[in-house]
């Protein structure tokens, strides 16, 4: 369960709202040119500060392939899009639930804490895999 429930139009409940619709289109919306959540001319990602991409990259490799990139479980470069969709669609059927704990920049620029609400256990690539609650 969520461990915060965030004042409406606080920067923690708007970002909650603007990532969770940037996820529906950045996984199911090829053409950058359609999303409505992000400037797709300012948008950049990174993970834990590492080299930051683009919106037509992300698009281009697809977003678990941007954001997990190459680690000893999964290789973000021999996936495609569709394969990684499809991996991850199969290895979380009810989807992936995370909260935004915390804010720490304000627009333009966001950056956030985010973490799984839930315990999560789960298969990928036939192994069991279990993710517990993170505590911040």
């Amino acid at each position: 369960h969520r461990t915060k429930v965030h004042s409406e139009g606080s920067l923690e409940a708007v970002a909650s709202k603007i990532v969770k619709n940037w996820e529906v289109e950045s996984h199911h919306i090829a053409d950058i040119h359609r999303w409505q959540t992000m400037d797709i001319k300012a948008f950049q990602a990174a993970v834990n500060g590492g080299c930051p991409c683009n919106a037509q990259l992300m698009s281009d490799v697809g977003p678990y392939n941007m954001l997990l990139g190459e680690t000893k479980d999964y290789s973000g470069g021999s996936q495609s899009f569709e394969q990684s969709n499809k991996t991850f669609s199969a290895t979380f059927p009810e989807g992936f639930a995370w909260e935004c704990l915390e804010v720490f920049s304000a627009p333009p620029k966001r950056a956030l804490q985010m973490a799984p609400f839930r315990s999560l256990q789960w298969y990928f690539h036939g192994q069991e895999w279990q993710a517990v609650q993170r505590q911040w």
